[in-house]
């Protein structure tokens, strides 16, 4: 039945952004979206880019493709196909999210903790894994090797996840820079 009012707002949100830790990235890296690494790029302030578990759905424009075609090395690490994975010059098998154990961050803020079901199959390793192993590889300083020493680094250099901890975030996550859920 039509009464012509206008119901209350609900809870319940659904965002346009379907990457579920496209938040945590941002937050992590200081770039608020794909923009910011195509203007990154157009600069020459990046030449090579590794990338985590693309978007499958998301559709490049002809000015992504373009500036991603510039990198003297594109490494993609995933588990589906996608345009960005056509475009990588290096193609590293990911882990689905089942198989990880770790964080995300959604878009309201809330750092949530993930829990891995069951282990990756044969001799499949988990994203974090392989991201040590190539960053050893580089001889890079690869920081805490467990999840929850690596959680306690990026709370103590991130600003907007000061105060937090692996532990603090419990069962039901944790809002990141003290902010309040959104309606």
């Amino acid at each position: 039945v039509r009464t012509g009012k206008t119901p209350p707002p609900s809870p319940f949100r659904i965002e346009p952004d379907k990457t579920p830790n496209s938040r945590g990235a941002s937050d992590i890296l200081g770039v608020k979206d794909m923009q910011g690494i195509i203007d990154g790029i157009g600069s020459g302030q990046i030449k090579g880019l590794y990338m985590l578990g693309g978007d499958i759905g998301m559709t490049l424009s002809d000015k992504e493709k373009e500036a991603l075609g510039k990198l003297e090395c594109l490494v993609v690490q995933d588990v589906y196909q996608s345009e960005i994975v056509a475009l990588a010059h290096v193609v590293l098998p990911g882990s689905i999210p089942f198989e990880k154990e770790g964080t995300m961050t959604n878009v309201q803020g809330r750092v949530q903790r993930l829990a891995q079901a069951f282990p990756p199959p044969g001799g499949a390793r988990l994203d974090g894994d392989i991201i040590r192993y190539v960053g050893q590889k580089l001889k890079a300083d690869m920081g805490p090797g467990s999840t929850v020493d690596l959680f306690d680094e990026i709370a103590e250099k991130i600003e907007m996840y000061k105060g937090l901890s692996y532990s603090t975030i419990g069962e039901n996550g944790a809002l990141t820079g003290g902010e309040e859920p959104s309606e």
